[in-house]
């Protein structure tokens, strides 16, 4: 179903009017992180929303453990041996 909403803004994942605090959240996250725009976001069913929500978390996981076990490789290897 495809519906205009005041504003310009199309949307076919059933999200109509005043966006709800949860669909909020989905867009501006996906917006930040993948610089999509709010139409393109609201066309999305909620499913394919909570898709790019989890796979964008899953990178960011990936990225903060990756950063940290290179800063602990670092901080070992540059901390004096005492032994």
């Amino acid at each position: 179903m495809q519906c205009d909403v005041p504003g310009g803004v199309c949307c076919t994942g059933g999200s109509v009017g005043r966006l709800p605090e949860e669909l909020q959240r989905e867009v501006a996250y996906i917006a930040y992180h993948l610089h999509w725009s709010r139409r393109e976001i609201l066309e999305m069913t909620h499913r394919e929303r909570s898709m790019w929500v989890s796979r964008v978390n899953e990178i960011n996981a990936e990225i903060l453990e990756r950063t940290r076990r290179l800063r602990r490789e670092f901080l070992e290897q540059s901390s004096p041996d005492y032994s």
